[in-house]
């Protein structure tokens, strides 16, 4: 399960990259683009793009117990 959810989000990782080096060729070579649009474009990404990693990073780091070790919750 964890190789597959890997993998799904390399390949996202991947796609997404290149859409993103794409609209960033196409802002900043493009002259008849107004220039808060041309910038403000790819900052709107960038944020967005940070704010995924940042719920990422507190999800995984939600899963560790108090004393680091992984913990799972108990069943009834």
């Amino acid at each position: 399960m964890r190789v597959g959810l890997a993998l799904l989000l390399v390949g996202f990782v991947m796609v997404g990259g290149y859409g993103l080096y794409t609209l960033l060729r196409v802002l900043i070579s493009a002259d008849d683009i107004h220039f808060l649009i041309r910038f403000g474009l790819p900052v709107i990404v960038i944020g967005v793009f940070v704010i995924l990693v940042k719920a990422l990073w507190d999800r995984l780091r939600e899963r560790k117990g108090p004393d680091g070790r992984n913990y799972e919750e108990a069943q009834p």
